[in-house]
């Protein structure tokens, strides 16, 4: 088999030229600034949220599980753990409810 033979069996040339070229951006960055810059900024900041959540449980979380669990027999690291867990959820929910309701009404 010739050459002309394998081009007239290629239905189709590998590139056409009505395919256009993307233009090459000479700053990537600068189009990612302008993505970012044309966000929506209504709403709730989630990420805020979250890390506020967070920070506000680990600094008043803590201290109140350990305040909460002094009355308590906790006699094995099993039972000590069970009431870590199953207090701090209580503390990390209404953290994540009170900061969520904070920010979706004051800033």
């Amino acid at each position: 088999m010739s050459d002309a033979d394998a081009e007239a069996d290629d239905p189709e040339p590998a590139s056409t030229a009505s395919e256009e070229e993307p233009e090459p951006v000479s700053n990537p960055e600068e189009v990612v600034d302008a993505a970012v810059r044309e966000s929506d900024d209504e709403g709730v900041d989630y990420a805020w949220v979250m890390r506020t959540t967070f920070v506000v449980t680990i600094l008043v979380g803590a201290p109140l599980v350990t305040l909460l669990s002094v009355p308590v027999s906790l006699p094995t690291w099993n039972a000590r753990a069970e009431f870590a867990v199953r207090v701090g959820a209580v503390v990390w929910f209404g953290t994540a409810i009170g900061v969520y309701l904070y920010a979706s009404r004051k800033r």
